[in-house]
């Protein structure tokens, strides 16, 4: 009798060690496109006299890309203790992929000795972005469209034709002061009265 009540009492105490810790792994949710970010989520419920230990998530999630870590949330729970680790990965190639059991070590009390508890497996798909090959391909955004403005167009044109003017002009210039410049004729004027005794020197010879 008295064995039988020593057993029990070590099953029970087995019993209450053992749940002391608890762990559950989600996801945001199973179906994902290509490129997604999946977030990854363990949530660890125990004891106030337990100490999880690091957990090596990038490391042993071999297939998805690590993106990034959030800082770790520590809660309660009436008298228990919550911690939620989030990650968020992501992958490039449509598949059905199974983030495996995690190895989540703990210490309980003062004790040196580690523990382990696993997470479950999480399965999530992954797919390509469906296309319709019956339908035409498209841009993404419509094509833009200049609005004429035919008063902007005059104005440019009577630039454009006030420089070609502008040009000829000065390439005349330019020409005509190469080849010497314009030529001056010297025209004297004589006064009167000189014409006149001029012609009256000419009548006595």
């Amino acid at each position: 009798m008295v064995k039988k009540v020593f057993l029990l009492i070590l099953f029970f105490a087995f019993n209450s060690y053992a749940q002391s810790i608890e762990v559950f792994a989600t996801t945001d949710t199973t179906d994902y496109l290509i490129g997604d970010y999946i977030k990854y989520r363990i949530e660890i419920t125990h004891a106030e006299n337990v100490r999880i230990d690091t957990i090596l998530v990038r490391d042993s999630v071999k297939t998805l890309e690590f993106i990034s870590r959030k800082p770790v949330q520590i809660g309660s729970k009436g008298d228990e203790v919550v911690e939620i680790y989030d990650y968020i990965f992501s992958k490039y190639d449509s598949t059905t992929v199974t983030i495996p059991e995690l190895p989540v070590k703990y210490y309980v009390g003062d004790e040196k000795e580690v523990s382990t508890i696993y997470t479950n497996p999480v399965t999530i798909n992954v797919k390509s972005l469906p296309v319709n090959p019956q339908k035409d391909i498209q841009d993404v955004k419509a094509p833009f469209k200049i609005p004429f403005d035919w008063w902007m167009i005059l104005l440019f044109a009577l630039i454009i034709i006030a420089l070609i003017v502008i040009g000829y002009f000065l390439y005349k210039k330019y020409k005509l002061k190469k080849e010497g410049g314009v030529k001056t004729v010297k025209r004297i004027i004589v006064a009167p009265h000189k014409e006149a005794l001029k012609k009256l020197y000419e009548l006595e010879d």
